[in-house]
């Protein structure tokens, strides 16, 4: 690592310009190494699974002493045999290495007072569909990755710890639904940058607006729903966009009771309230309606229906009284 700081990197930028191998960060507009080169680490790194840390006489987290200290910053990736093309069991997350200033680099892993360890994990999902509804050879895989900081030559883990409110805008990053889970009216949910709140919701067979009536397709009605969206991310994005991207884009959908059928947005252009295909600056919000067609038998049904905020297999309901 310190032949790439101090050898490689500084011929690459000599020859191709400072910036080469550089991005500038969406939350602090600052410049940041992108070079994208792994180095691996062949030596293997035992580390304990279970927390240590200690808290205050208050619950809190006791703090942890970084004023002086050396870091090695680590990828681990515990499921490499598991899947093709995988990244190498442990290695040197290069970039983030070459971005610490000279008091906190070691030269050598004996330097090292922390290690910060990245912990992939992956999970197989579903296959993804045809639009007939058959299946594809393409299966969704599902990755989290958690965070850990490790006393170096100890093989303790002694805590996890990251301010996830400092800077606020950090927390547009995050999506608060893990799994499935049912949220109350008003409560908002934050997916892939969007804050989505569900008001009411009430079903209709048709509406008017100006000059024109809507009218659902014989055997069906609507659900129609008042929402809040807020773009909380850093930058200009469009909510239901026409063209939908698997995995980066949020769902909003009518179901059943069991969650088996789903039925997506009516995109209504003509429709002044209506939020598809909304374009919002950051920190941008917005009132207005979607609308949802569903068979007769379940708008006229005792069963529940719910409207559905998804992200991959994440997944909130919100009941319909």
């Amino acid at each position: 690592m310190d032949y790439l700081k101090n050898t490689v990197i500084p011929a690459v930028e000599g020859k191709f310009g400072e910036d080469s191998f550089k991005n500038t960060s969406q939350l602090t507009q600052e410049d940041y190494y992108a070079s994208n080169l792994t180095v691996t680490v062949d030596e293997e790194l035992t580390l304990q699974d279970e927390a240590s840390s200690q808290e205050t006489e208050e619950g809190e987290p006791e703090a942890i002493e970084i004023e002086g200290k050396k870091v090695i910053a680590l990828y681990r990736n515990l499921q490499g045999e598991e899947f093709d093309d995988s990244p190498p069991s442990l290695r040197l997350i290069g970039d983030f290495m070459l971005e610490l200033p000279e008091e906190e680099y070691p030269a050598t892993a004996e330097e090292a007072d922390y290690y910060l360890v990245l912990t992939a994990n992956y999970e197989e999902g579903g296959f993804y569909q045809n639009s007939d509804g058959s299946e594809t050879a393409i299966r969704e895989i599902n990755s989290s990755t958690s965070v850990d900081l490790y006393e170096a030559g100890a093989d303790v883990l002694s805590y996890i710890y990251h301010h996830i409110n400092e800077p606020e805008s950090y927390v547009s990053l995050m999506d608060h639904l893990s799994g499935k889970s049912e949220i109350a009216i008003d409560e908002p949910v934050t997916l892939a940058g969007w804050e989505i709140t569900c008001h009411s919701a009430e079903i209709v067979k048709e509406f008017e607006d100006n000059w024109y009536v809507y009218t659902a397709n014989d055997g069906c009605q609507f659900v129609k729903g008042k929402f809040t969206i807020t773009n909380k991310g850093m930058e200009k994005d469009i909510f239901l966009p026409m063209v939908y991207y698997v995995g980066e884009d949020p769902l909003v959908q009518v179901t059943d009771e069991g969650h088996e059928n789903f039925y997506d947005c009516v995109n209504a252009m003509t429709y002044s309230p209506c939020l598809n295909n909304t374009s919002l600056e950051p920190g941008e919000s917005k009132d207005g309606e979607l609308f949802f067609e569903i068979p007769d038998e379940l708008a006229q049904g005792e069963a529940p229906l719910y409207i559905a905020v998804s992200l991959g297999n994440r997944m909130g309901y919100y009941p319909l009284s």
